[in-house]
């Protein structure tokens, strides 16, 4: 999935209507052997059509619009280029006053391309003027420029065939361009075609950029969470068309990875965040079902009697019990799957499509269906494992007495000071307290050494979680305190001391039931203020990330070329300091890069290492001492 593309800047385009004169007729358009016949320091075109308005500078680029359509290059724009046809940006066509149809004249420079292509060529001989010669590079050193026709197809609206910072463009197709270009050369460069110069031309051997794309699908590479498993597939992937050219020899540009490096820290948060929503809603759902469970097995233990009465065996019980926990979860993910269909077809889908440009399934993801089908498996058989412990080990005489409550206020527990069996709470807590330490004083420093950002918000998701359980276990402990001092502010000062006894008691028998439902209340209740905060806390990131890419609150800056002069900068100090001391809490400054303000070779500066196989352009500053603070 590669396509090649030539480009050229500061390409001037100019509109037919504006022409005076018919410029189809190359002896108008090349009236001489020399370009200075058409005026001094001007092509042909600027004299014949000049118009009433600033000649814009455009960037050509020939492109090869069915292999792009193929890869997915600019999927957004399908509309096939043919020979002599042209795109135009908006900008552009304002600028030229240009409607699709139109016919546009661009002026091409190929003095140095085609000169070098000719220069390879010895022996053939051709005949200008007269004169023969065997020397075709000179000619293109004479007569470098042609003056090419094309018809307006269409006018902007192709998004994602480049990077953000392309807005003045003009798209020609690149399999036709050769051809055109013979049409309208200067007719001195007619005999080349006489004696066969162009038979061996290849125009893909003139491409300045070769575009690479990801196989069809390509947005589940850009799905992975951590950048640098997604950088290390991309490298994967360009390395051996790299190897093939030479790493050497040429300057390679990932231009969406550097935009998946900001954003990597955002996706690795907004993963976790989902994470521990998802985790919490599966603790919800648990605990939910659970009491639900409790509460129809309780109303239903008569029933259990009978039928343990009539041959009912335990195993027959367990089936009951999860029977019961089927009715629970089966309709619900039957109606969450459809809710989520009809959300994804109608809301998500359609924000994927038009905001990111990716063509995306109406239909529901197989991994989310199948993430729904074993949770509706997975939380009732969680959920189950205390009520099935519970109906099991209820006595037939207890399950059939009507004139007993089935809560118990007491009870009381024996156990035999000569066992040696280890209570299994205690192996449960050891092992969660292991495995808490382990993660703080293994996995922890190990990410960070490794700079294994999935294991560090890993072992960050697990805090976060323990945490919670803890503050959800303490606000369990504190239930009957704060029961307590419910009824003594509440009900205490004005109801008779009976009422009060019988209310206590209530609540203490009830407490089981009571703490199933504090507990389900307390990681509700923790759950939302945790979400809030950290959507507050993300805001707060987001908005001084954008401050630091800005480098301050407000930037002040003169006019493009301009430079403050020294009593300007005082001018500007004594404000800052002196009239707006309550609103400015400090400044800085910076000038202007070092290749603006000097013209003595140091226009271009780059940073590179000793191999200089690879260099990164630059722009040196001067700040002041304060500038980092």
């Amino acid at each position: 999935y590669s396509t090649p593309r030539v480009y050229m800047e500061n390409v001037l385009v100019f509109n037919n209507a504006t022409c005076q004169g018919d410029p189809s007729n190359r002896q108008i358009r090349y009236p001489g052997f020399e370009e200075s016949a058409c005026g001094a320091g001007a092509t042909c075109l600027d004299w014949i059509c000049a118009g009433d308005y600033e000649t814009p500078s455009v960037t050509v680029y020939l492109i090869n619009q069915e292999k792009e359509k193929r890869m997915g290059l600019g999927r957004d724009f399908t509309q096939p280029i043919d020979a002599g046809d042209a795109v135009v940006d908006h900008t552009t066509a304002l600028m030229l006053n240009l409607n699709i149809g139109s016919t546009i004249w661009i002026d091409f420079d190929f003095g140095a391309s085609l000169s070098s292509y000719c220069a390879s060529l010895n022996g053939v001989s051709f005949d200008v003027n007269g004169t023969t010669s065997d020397d075709a590079s000179n000619l293109f050193t004479l007569w470098p420029r042609v003056s090419m026709p094309f018809r307006v197809s269409a006018i902007g609206k192709v998004a994602g065939k480049f990077k953000q910072d392309v807005k003045s463009y003009v798209l020609v197709g690149y399999d036709s361009f050769f051809s055109k270009l013979l049409e309208n050369q200067h007719p001195a460069l007619d005999p080349l075609e006489a004696v066969g110069l162009w038979k061996g031309f290849n125009m893909a051997h003139f491409g300045d950029l070769i575009v690479l794309n990801l196989p069809p699908s390509r947005a589940s590479y850009y799905a992975e969470v951590e950048f640098l498993k997604l950088q290390s597939s991309l490298i994967d992937f360009i390395t051996p068309a790299i190897e093939a050219i030479g790493f050497g020899q040429i300057e390679i540009d990932v231009p969406l990875l550097p935009f998946m490096q900001l954003l990597q820290y955002l996706t690795m948060f907004i993963g976790l965040l989902i994470n521990i929503i998802i985790t919490m809603v599966v603790v919800l759902s648990v605990v939910l079902i659970h009491s639900l469970l409790m509460i129809t097995m309780n109303q239903r233990s008569f029933e259990q009697g009978v039928m343990r009465m009539m041959g009912l065996d335990r195993i027959g019980l367990v089936i009951v019990v999860l029977t019961q926990t089927l009715l629970y979860s089966i309709p619900g993910m039957v109606f969450g799957l459809i809710l989520a269909a009809v959300v994804f077809a109608g809301i998500v889908a359609p924000i994927f499509e038009t905001q990111g440009g990716i063509p995306t399934s109406k239909s529901l993801p197989s991994q989310a269906i199948s993430l729904g089908v074993i949770l509706a498996a997975v939380i009732p058989i969680a959920s189950s494992a205390v009520p099935i412990y519970f109906v099991l080990s209820r006595t037939l005489r207890d399950v059939l007495d009507l004139r007993r409550s089935k809560h118990d206020a007491v009870q009381v527990s024996i156990s035999r000071s000569t066992t040696t069996r280890v209570p299994l709470w205690v192996i449960i807590g050891g092992i969660i307290f292991f495995l808490f330490g382990f993660m703080i004083y293994v996995l922890l420093p190990m990410s960070v050494v490794a700079q294994d950002l999935g294991m560090l918000l890993g072992v960050f998701f697990a805090i976060i979680l323990a945490m919670l359980v803890g503050l959800v276990v303490l606000a369990t402990n504190l239930e009957q305190i704060v029961q307590k001092l419910t009824v003594g502010l509440f009900l205490s000062w004005w109801a008779p001391v009976s009422t009060v006894l019988v209310v206590n008691k209530n609540l203490s028998s009830h407490r089981l039931s009571n703490q199933r439902t504090s507990l389900m209340y307390s990681i509700s209740l923790a759950f939302v203020i945790f979400l809030i905060s950290i959507l507050q806390l993300q805001n707060i990131a987001a908005s001084f990330q954008t401050l630091v890419s800005e480098g301050a609150f407000l930037t002040v800056s003169p006019s493009s070329g301009a430079y403050f002069k020294p009593d300007d900068a005082k001018v500007i100090e004594h404000v800052l300091t002196q009239s707006l001391p309550q609103y400015v809490e400090a400044h800085t400054w910076m000038t202007a890069s070092i290749g603006d303000i000097l013209d003595d070779g140091l226009t271009d500066q780059k940073l590179t290492h000793v191999g200089r196989s690879f260099s990164e352009n630059l722009n040196v500053v001067g700040v002041s001492p304060n500038f980092l603070s």
